[in-house]
């Protein structure tokens, strides 16, 4: 029998429902999502994430937001939280993090287009797509940063507050939050490479649908 992914904003899936597809997923769009408990639910990539979620006024690097999707997608964390595990693509993963106390950096440099290597905390190197400017920032007290790059000179954060390195720093790639079986990726496994696509399937597999290592 398939498994059952829900992703609430399916105008923005941008071929990620394809890519689940692919691999066995059947896809629920809000029309037959009802009383059905999926097995994932899937937030995807879009627009930027709406500062005041946070805490924080918008710099004048972040362009635009929904506010209707963003209470639709806040609205359906909060319905399945603790229910059903979550992954979050992008603005998706951005979302999670925030929504569980985190922060975002509202802009940075290097990470717009293109592909780019990132390393795990088990010493692997991947190659992921990379199509954001915001970057999350994990709460305090919870969130594994699990796999990160170095790219960004630039950070905005605080509304204006612009730190500017003379190197790359750790940019946060993939946070868990293994209580609740949350997966934050700022990659599109749906853009590939093949690689990307394959470590992000793994990573659900591993670390929220089948936790072994939590």
């Amino acid at each position: 029998m398939s498994k059952t992914v829900y992703m609430p904003s399916p105008a923005s899936t941008l071929g990620l429902d394809r890519t689940f597809g692919i691999r066995g997923w059947k896809v629920l769009r809000d029309n037959t999502i009802k009383d059905t408990i999926p097995d994932l639910i899937c937030f995807t990539g879009g627009e930027d994430i709406n500062p005041s979620i946070y805490g924080e006024k918008p710099a004048r690097q972040v362009r635009y937001w929904s506010t209707k999707r963003d209470q639709i997608e806040m609205d359906v964390f909060h319905r399945f939280i603790g229910v059903v595990p979550m992954a979050g693509v992008c603005r998706g993963g951005q979302l999670i993090n925030c929504l569980k106390g985190g922060k975002l950096y509202q802009h940075v440099n290097n990470h717009e287009h293109g592909t780019h290597p990132i390393i795990d905390c088990k010493g692997r190197e991947v190659m992921v797509s990379s199509v954001h400017h915001q970057m999350m920032i994990p709460p305090d007290d919870e969130g594994v940063i699990y796999a990160w790059a170095k790219l960004s000179t630039i950070k905005v954060a605080n509304d204006e507050d612009t730190i500017h390195l003379d190197k790359a720093s750790m940019d946060p790639e993939v946070i868990i939050f293994h209580k609740e079986k949350l997966l934050c990726v700022q990659f599109h496994p749906e853009f590939g490479p093949d690689s990307c696509t394959d470590y992000f399937f793994n990573l659900m597999d591993k670390y929220i649908l089948e936790p072994k290592n939590a």
